[in-house]
């Protein structure tokens, strides 16, 4: 009878076109440990039971091999306009503000360029920006980096691939502006640092794009077909770690302050972070809350992060405030992406 209902149950989910390509979603598992708990019956018995459809199998790589493959080939492919730009760049006289915008239109390429500055040769310590990377760094060395990488084998991806890559490039850069901006209103906070910070907060979906594709497909096939269900906790169910816990190992391969790792890979719940970095936490949690709400979100799905109730009270921020600061960083990325366009039909 126990054995006959449980079947009843996984045969029903199985024959739903959303569960028939990923694991048992959290949902529906409670449904079914409500029933092993009304007959008895341990999970590990009804998991057995329901295999092999809907049991996590776990991630092809875990999250060490997932760190090494990022320490040996980078978090992915560089645009060849925006490599072909920043190399025409370093030949002029142009700010290096305005040169650090636009290596953060790449999150791959600024990587590269803080893991240079880190290196014994220049710092030997963790830089806490992008800016602070390129004041380091002499423009004969940005060139280097710069044909290094765009000698570097493609990935073969496929069109779902490259819309995601490319929707969580434009959200990094659109995570940089907000938090720089909302740090301006704080003179705690350096605004090159929260710009660095919000720029690598979701990395982890870059070194996802490039390295796990598929598993990341099924997380955003999961989180569209189940909306109670957090990205965080699909990508945890299919990979067994995060996008936050991957940005974490970002920031430590390539070189960044140690607040601004921990505040990545606590950026969904500041209240987590030490003194030293829940600063810096809660601007990328504001702003991530934020994006999600005015249709910028990191991955093409509906779904939206909730807002830590106390952040605003940490900040101290007014309405006032909020509304200037988010008017004028709508206005500023409107601006890059326009620039990137243009970047991109000068260079076709």
């Amino acid at each position: 009878m126990v054995h006959t209902t449980i079947k009843t149950v996984a045969q029903v989910l199985a024959k739903n076109h959303r569960y028939s390509n990923f694991t048992l979603l959290r949902a529906s598992f409670c449904e079914v440990k409500v029933i092993l708990v009304q007959h008895e019956l341990s999970l590990q018995e009804g998991r057995k039971i329901m295999q092999p459809s809907f049991i996590h199998k776990g991630s092809p790589l875990d999250l060490e091999q997932l760190r090494l493959r990022i320490q040996r080939m980078g978090l992915g492919n560089v645009d060849h306009n925006i490599i072909k730009a920043v190399s025409e760049s370093c030949f002029y006289d142009i700010p290096l503000a305005k040169l650090a915008e636009l290596i953060s239109r790449s999150p791959a390429l600024a990587a590269l360029i803080c893991r240079a500055a880190s290196t014994v040769e220049y710092n030997a310590t963790p830089v806490r920006s992008v800016l602070y990377a390129l004041e380091l760094l002499e423009p004969k060395k940005i060139r280097e980096i710069c044909l290094t990488t765009s000698f570097c084998a493609p990935n073969e991806p496929n069109d779902s691939t490259i819309l995601i890559a490319g929707c969580v490039s434009r959200h990094c850069l659109a995570m940089g502006v907000f938090a720089r901006n909302l740090a301006r209103l704080k003179n705690t906070i350096d605004p090159e640092a929260a710009f660095t910070c919000g720029l690598f907060c979701d990395a982890g979906y870059v070194a996802l794009a490039r390295f796990l594709p598929e598993s990341l497909e099924s997380v955003i096939a999961t989180v569209f077909s189940t909306p109670d269900i957090s990205p965080n906790e699909a990508e945890t169910f299919h990979l067994g770690y995060d996008h936050a816990q991957i940005g974490k190992v970002v920031a430590e391969e390539f070189g960044l302050l140690p607040e601004v790792q921990e505040a990545i890979l606590h950026h969904a719940m500041p209240s987590y972070c030490s003194p030293k970095a829940i600063e810096l936490a809660d601007l990328c949690h504001l702003t991530a809350w934020i994006l999600d709400r005015i249709g910028f979100p990191a991955l093409p799905t509906d779904s939206q992060l909730k807002l830590d109730p106390f952040i605003l009270k940490r900040m101290k921020l007014t309405v006032e405030q909020m509304q200037t600061t988010l008017q004028d960083s709508q206005n500023e990325l409107a601006h890059l992406l326009k620039e990137h366009t243009v970047i991109a039909d000068q260079a076709s």
